[in-house]
Order: C-alpha cells, then structure tokens, then sequence
C-alpha cells in the first residue's frame, strides 16, 4: 500500500514533519523516551544519514515506497552513539526479497520467532520493518509482546505521537522482513564535535550512492537519475499514470522533509564550528535550500494534471529534479573536498 503523506512538506522549517520515511527515527526516540531521555529528531536523522537520503529501488514500482528503504544503514553505529546496543538479527542484504517468497511465513517461524521470543524474555525491545497492519506496512515499529493475532507480535509503530503517546500495540500482520535487537539502553548524549563529524561522514557516504551493494538501493545525484528515468517512461505513465504522479510528489515531499531536518541540524552547529567547518556547513545548508526549492516547483508542475499527462509536461518537471541533483552533486563535492 502507498505510504500516506507527510504531515506537511515541512515548509515549516522550525519543526518536523510526520514523514512516515522518518519511522525509524520516531521509534528509536520512543525507546529513549521510554528509558528516561530525549533524544533530538534531527540529531538522530542526520546521524543515521537520513537527512540527506534520496533514495531508489529498482523493482519497486512505486516511488512512494522509495524512501522507506535502507534507512537502517547506519542504525547500529548511531545507536552506540546515543546510548543503545543494537544487534542486527540478520544482515541487511539477506534480508533483501524475502518479502516476495511464499516460503517467508515458514523461514521465519523457524529462524526468527525463536530470537524474538528470547528478547521479549529479557525485556529487550525488537525493532521491525514492514508487517504492520493497513498503510502502516512500510513503517518501522517496536515489537514489545507477543499475541495471538497476525503473525504472534504485537507492538508500536514508528509516527510522531510514538515518541510520547504510543497507545495500544497492534498485532503483524506479516512477517518483518528487517529484525533488530535493542539489548541495551543506557541515556547518553554524544560530543556535538562527535555528533557532527559523524553525521558529516554519512552524508558523504548516502551522497556517494555507498549503499547499493549491501541494501540494494541507489542513492545520492544517481537516485536523482533514477527518479528523472522513471518519470520520463512513458510506457510507466500509460500503465499507471495517477500512480506515478502521486508517487512522484509524495517521493518530493519526502525529500524535502528530509533536508528541512538537514538544515535546523546544520544551522545548530554553525556557533560551535571552526571557520572550516562553517564554510563547508553553509555550502550544505545552500544546497539544500537549492534541494527544496527545486521539489517544492516539481511538486507545483505535477500538480496541475495536464503538466505531467504529457511527453512535454514531464520534461519540465524532470527539468527541475535535475536541478536538485545538481544540488546534491554540489553537497556531495564539498563534503569531498573539506
């Protein structure tokens, strides 16, 4: 099912927005919460790179659904950094397919169920990739107990009202296709030096389209290509015209989102920064300015039916998803030569 939209596309850049790509983020500041701390929502995003993450999936028809990938690339690195041990159950690319086999059902009661089980016995929390229920399927969640429906686990689901307010668990309807184990929780709070060189080195990394050989994914200016080739296909506008055009401007809301929790991140750094370091942090923040600036006009031209019913209409809004490559190009070069 088509993730539904964010909130807002966070025009309100003091703020974030209830992007569902940002679940995992949500649910990892729910367990914080849940352990006595807070944890800020775009230090976390950045630290797990998902501030600069543009993201495609080949295979995966709608780009609604592009940014709900990989965004635990960096998850157990950025845990130790606030303070939680996480334990991958399996590695990110056996995991990769294994929603599409009809064999699922049975791997995962024989490998998985016994593991989580385990954790449950000793009050360690799971964190889940797809199964849950309705339009929450491409969501990151917390498995807290097992029950007797769905798939046995019930749990919480990574949105904003998570973090404080997580109501009753909800049964998987499916098997998670991603498994991690959160052993520990001890409150901390990183070194901002720290939090910055390493949320710094992620970016370079999603911007370098680093990803694909471990999740599957192309990110960075190449993910950019991706979504102009995917939107120039005409035989993908005859077979699903709507689709695409409201996959394309919930893909470009999401960016945006993303890059809006860049800039409040890097804007919190630039007092504490050498003048090298301020230098390269308002070369980003401009790029992603020039990021959202360029979605913000996709999404207007997509808007209007006619200006992407037409060879000509999604020429022109290509047009302005390559100036957002552009953008992200330029970010990526400075993150290169600083």
């Amino acid at each position: 099912m088509t993730p539904s939209a964010p909130q807002s596309q966070d025009a309100s850049i003091g703020s974030p927005s209830g992007d569902p790509a940002m679940s995992l983020t949500f649910a990892l500041q729910a367990l914080a919460h849940d352990a006595g701390y807070k944890i800020d929502h775009d230090d976390l995003n950045a630290a797990l790179g998902l501030s600069w993450m543009t993201t495609a999936v080949e295979g995966e028809g709608d780009l609604a659904r592009w940014p709900m990938y990989a965004r635990d690339a960096f998850l157990a690195e950025t845990g130790r950094l606030f303070g939680m041990v996480i334990r991958d159950i399996h590695p990110p690319e056996a995991a990769r397919g294994l929603s599409g086999l009809a064999e699922f059902q049975q791997h995962f009661d024989a490998s998985y169920r016994p593991l989580i089980l385990e954790a449950l016995e000793h009050n360690q929390p799971v964190l889940a990739w797809q199964g849950w229920p309705g339009d929450r399927s491409m969501l990151w969640g917390i498995i807290k107990r097992s029950c007797d429906g769905g798939v046995g686990f019930a749990g919480v689901v990574g949105r904003p009202e998570a973090v404080s307010a997580p109501g009753d668990p909800v049964p998987l309807e499916g098997p998670p296709v991603q498994l991690y184990v959160v052993e520990t929780i001890t409150p901390a709070e990183p070194d901002p030096n720290e939090l910055l060189e390493f949320a710094l080195d992620h970016a370079r990394r999603v911007l370098g389209n680093a990803l694909e050989g471990r999740f599957g994914v192309v990110t960075g200016p190449a993910a950019f290509d991706a979504w102009i080739a995917r939107l120039e296909d005409e035989e993908a506008y005859v077979t699903d015209g709507p689709g695409l055009r409201q996959g394309h401007m919930l893909l470009a809301a999401s960016v945006m989102a993303a890059h809006n929790s860049a800039i409040r991140f890097l804007k919190s750094r630039l007092a504490r920064g050498t003048d090298q370091e301020r230098s390269l942090i308002e070369a980003m923040i401009s790029s992603c300015h020039s990021v959202i600036a360029a979605l913000g006009e996709a999404i207007d031209l997509a808007a209007a039916e006619e200006s992407i019913s037409t060879s000509a209409g999604r020429v022109k809004v290509a047009g302005k998803l390559a100036c957002a490559r552009d953008a992200a190009t330029q970010m990526w070069t400075a993150l290169q030569t600083s």
